[in-house]
């Protein structure tokens, strides 16, 4: 969850017209993952995502070290794509970790961004986690406003602790979620 950017409660967006549907990444869909990825490690650390600029190694580093975190971290790692229409416009990353189904990384391309795309994803795991039983779980930077802002309104209570570079998140399936 890299995504930069402020969202607060009570701001409008536009709202996605086209059904939304979430689909196991295949490799035809690598191209487009690892770009989204790839833009948002770039902005994350400072870099253009446009322009040509070369990073040299930095970038391929980072990459290799979030693919070794996910393998370490959930042997049960899912893929998703969402797309809207015929054109990809967001991947999902989730897994099981104490018992829940945990959001590891949710990415939005930049032009479907503010437009209700993130809450119609956290809806789709929410219906997912309780139909197995489960909670849903989430890791977000503090500086990540975006994405506080966007499980705290999809009824995530937030845990921050007080010097922490990351707040947790946690949904009960049973409560808050209609």
């Amino acid at each position: 969850m890299f995504a930069k950017g402020l969202q607060s409660r009570g701001m409008t967006s536009a709202k996605i017209a086209s059904p939304v549907a979430l689909r196991a990444q295949t490799p035809a869909d690598a191209a487009f993952a690892d770009r989204l990825v790839r833009d948002q490690l770039r902005d994350a650390i400072g870099l253009p995502t446009e322009g040509g600029f070369d990073a040299g190694p930095l970038v391929e580093m980072q990459m290799r070290s979030r693919e070794a975190m996910l393998a370490g971290r959930f042997a049960d790692l899912e893929r998703r794509v969402a797309w809207i229409g015929e054109t990809p416009a967001a991947i999902l990353l989730t897994g099981s970790l104490d018992g829940a189904l945990h959001v590891a990384e949710i990415i939005i391309a930049p032009a479907w961004r503010r437009q209700g795309l993130g809450a119609t994803i956290l809806a789709s795991v929410a219906g997912e986690a309780r139909a197995t039983g489960r909670d849903v779980t989430a890791s977000i930077f503090v500086t990540n406003t975006a994405s506080l802002g966007l499980f705290s309104s999809a009824g995530f209570t937030l845990d921050l602790a007080p010097g922490a570079a990351q707040a947790s998140a946690r949904l009960r399936t049973g409560i808050n979620v209609s």
